[in-house]
């Protein structure tokens, strides 16, 4: 009997300390934190960020969090850390930001919390955040040929990168619009009105016919607000 309950005794350790030790990988896991403006390239510097393990159970449905770790971003706005993260499937990390730090801003891109962090790899989680500004148009033909002139322009929104498409040209075409023709014409001098917006990177492109002769004019512009009220200058 002292034989069996010794034995009952030993199994039950063995069996907690088997059910209270988590496998870990024995890859790394990387996590890297960048919160910046893209438009600035200001970073944000003190910004508390954390890594959760969360278990995942099918019966009941619901989910266990843990904190893994915590930290503050540094002058460049980054934070790191590497891990070796639970080997099971059913453990996911999830990220964490204090986001007290955007009163007063706009955050234009974070990762998913659920999709962001992947177990043995390394992870780069960057938050874009800008501010408010006020930003107007302004049209100028600086070398005016005749009263045949004309232009149109379009963008792309390269804020968060290159992979958007090209807009619409402007002016737009059409009975309703200021412009019927689509194009600004002769000696052109034209300034939109004021609007407020996010702070943005524009690739920007003029379609110019001047003395029967049509090319394009391509550059990249950057509306920080700076100034005041900022000014697209687009030129020709």
């Amino acid at each position: 009997m002292k034989n069996l309950v010794h034995n009952v005794l030993l199994y039950s350790s063995l069996l907690i300390l088997t059910t209270g030790c988590i496998k870990k990988s024995n890859k790394e896991t990387r996590v890297h934190f960048h919160l910046f403006n893209p438009v600035t390239l200001e970073e944000f510097e003190g910004v508390q960020v954390k890594i959760y393990r969360m278990k995942s159970y099918i019966l009941p449905k619901e989910s266990k969090m843990e904190l893994v770790w915590e930290g503050y971003t540094d002058a460049s706005g980054r934070a790191s850390y590497v891990f070796n993260a639970a080997d099971k499937a059913k453990y996911e990390y999830i990220p964490e930001v204090d986001l007290s730090f955007t009163e007063g801003k706009e955050l234009i891109f974070e990762p998913s919390p659920y999709y962001a962090i992947s177990k043995d790899l390394e992870n780069i989680l960057n938050y874009c955040v800008v501010q408010k500004i006020q930003w107007i148009h302004h049209f100028k033909n600086i070398n005016c040929f005749d009263a045949n002139d004309k232009v149109r322009w379009r963008f792309k929104d390269l804020t968060l990168g290159s992979d958007n498409t090209w807009s619409y040209w402007f002016p737009h075409s059409g009975s309703n619009s200021f412009s019927p023709s689509g194009y600004f014409e002769g000696c052109t001098d034209h300034l939109t009105a004021t609007r407020v917006d996010n702070q943005r990177i524009f690739l920007s492109q003029l379609e110019v016919t001047k003395n029967d002769s049509t090319y394009i004019i391509e550059d990249t512009l950057r509306l920080t607000g700076e100034n005041g009220i900022d000014t697209l200058k687009l030129y020709y």
